[in-house]
């Protein structure tokens, strides 16, 4: 799957949003589970603790977030950057593709709750970067 085209001022809109969630990765991240656990419940199909834990939210959605941000520094080889979780999701732990776009959404709502700055232009540009992270992921899938 290739990225769709991005601009340099979205390669560095996304790389500025990349480097804001992973300042606060275990507060957005957390933030961005528990709304995917609301809004797609049979997501947390996918989770062994208890989703009403904060701690445990947080510490699980630092994890995505971190990756999320590393895969924003790396545009150019992003299929490298995400091969070993594609494949840790898809084929191990059988995460169902639609998790996916379901989850990106969610990080969007909680960018835009907190940032005062998220601007239409962020967010295509972070739609366009979260939907070839999602193709990428999904790529594994049996």
């Amino acid at each position: 799957m290739a990225l769709e085209h991005i601009s340099e001022t979205e390669g560095n809109i996304i790389k500025n949003i990349a480097s804001e969630l992973e300042k606060n990765a275990a507060k957005y991240g957390g933030e961005s589970l528990a709304r995917l656990f609301i809004t797609n419940p049979g997501s947390k199909a996918y989770f062994s603790y208890d989703e009403n834990n904060l701690e445990s939210l947080q510490e699980h959605g630092k994890r995505v977030i971190t990756a999320v941000a590393n895969a924003a520094r790396n545009l150019n080889d992003l299929k490298g950057s995400l091969d070993e979780l594609a494949t840790k999701h898809g084929s191990d732990l059988l995460v169902d593709p639609l998790n996916f776009p379901a989850f990106s959404r969610c990080i969007q709502v909680t960018l835009a709750n907190h940032l005062q700055s998220f601007t239409p232009a962020d967010q295509l540009a972070l739609d366009k970067f979260l939907k070839a992270l999602n193709g990428y992921l999904s790529s594994k899938y049996r």
